[in-house]
């Protein structure tokens, strides 16, 4: 229910993402949770897979879905760089709650100079949860309001009630690079 509910919003306020397909950088799936991944390659997406956690990106590895699967932890992306220079799409689906804000800002900043067009989903505020599954990138470091998501230009829409367990951000923000789309979407 919730991850249909989940999908109907994507779909909703990003219907770019299954009309207008193109290069996703899809970043952390966990062996049981990788949202909204068979609904973006049946619109034809090429999505290549970062994660962090070594027996997560094993697993995905033998999965046809994902174009590619790399084992890295986005943090070092500021130092290392993305396996691509430009993605259509960078899509971090219940993510950005697991880096510290000081990383997040980083991370978005640097994310704006390698793709199009940035969608982000967190918890909507407080969820606390530790490291799970024996994996320790599992763990929340930050807390997100709406607010934060409108103080760096994004256009937002949640699920639930703040504080909630189960409830949901969705933010997104078409970048200086929206142009450069291999696709073209109508302005």
């Amino acid at each position: 229910m919730q991850k249909n509910l989940r999908i109907e919003h994507l779909k909703t306020n990003i219907p770019e993402l299954f009309t207008h397909p193109g290069k996703l950088l899809y970043i952390g799936a966990s062996r049981t949770r990788s949202q909204c991944v068979p609904e973006l390659r049946a619109a034809s997406n090429e999505i290549t897979l970062i994660e962090a956690f070594p027996p997560n990106a094993a697993f995905h590895q033998k999965n046809p879905i994902f174009t590619s699967v790399i084992c890295f932890d986005i943090c070092l992306a500021l130092n290392k760089g993305l396996p691509s220079k430009f993605y259509d799409y960078i899509f971090w689906w219940h993510g950005p709650e697991h880096v510290t804000k000081t990383s997040f800002l980083a991370l978005e900043k640097y994310f704006r100079k390698h793709t199009s067009m940035i969608i982000l989903a967190c918890p909507f505020g407080r969820y606390p949860q530790g490291a799970a599954y024996n994996n320790p990138f599992e763990k929340h470091l930050t807390t997100f309001y709406p607010q934060d998501f409108v103080s760096l230009q994004y256009t937002f829409s949640t699920i639930g009630l703040k504080d909630t367990p189960g409830s949901h951000i969705l933010a997104w923000k078409k970048t200086n690079l929206y142009n450069k789309r291999r696709d073209p979407c109508p302005a």
